[in-house]
């Protein structure tokens, strides 16, 4: 996924370098039969190009309409909408970590990694922000709270354990 304007600026260069170098192996090939390698590697630089082009596509439709407002019922859902609603709102990744009291690297790496090892609390306040409409369950804790510190325990580790299995999504 694309997270910002300058993401989109590089995946843009991509593909171009992509579509001229797949151009050149077609007027090559439509002078000289390809070897099987050479077929291979034609085939997968239009795959690589395909694929950009679907993440570019994916950004720009985010930034230029908003995203349809329905209830998240889960913590991996959220942790997916939290990115794309930043940028459906043309939030930048720095306005958001300086919300959160992060410095902006860690929330770029927070994001590359779809939030993987986010404590509860800074996902709940990120979908606050972002006025997210989520479960009010979303963040019931299956444990004793006077045991485990939930804001303080990443979800990573809490879905490893199986903690979040079996929480009631939203009706």
């Amino acid at each position: 996924m694309i997270h910002n304007d300058e993401e989109l600026k590089i995946a843009e260069q991509q593909y171009n370098n992509l579509q001229d170098a797949y151009g050149q192996m077609k007027i090559f090939q439509n002078k000289h039969p390809l070897d099987q390698l050479s077929a291979l590697s034609m085939n997968a630089l239009k795959a690589q190009a395909d694929e950009l082009l679907i993440k570019i596509s994916e950004y720009k439709n985010l930034i230029s309409s908003p995203l349809p407002v329905k209830a998240i019922a889960s913590l991996r859902e959220l942790r997916s909408f939290i990115v794309k609603d930043r940028i459906s709102q043309h939030i930048s990744q720095d306005a958001m970590a300086k919300h959160l009291a992060i410095a902006p690297s860690t929330y770029r790496k927070l994001e590359a990694t779809n939030f993987d090892g986010a404590p509860f609390s800074l996902l709940k306040k990120a979908a606050s922000f972002l006025d997210l409409p989520y479960a009010a369950n979303i963040f019931d804790s299956p444990l004793d709270p006077s045991k485990v510190d939930i804001d303080k325990l990443s979800t990573s580790e809490m879905s490893r354990r199986g903690w979040l299995d079996g929480l009631i999504p939203a009706g």
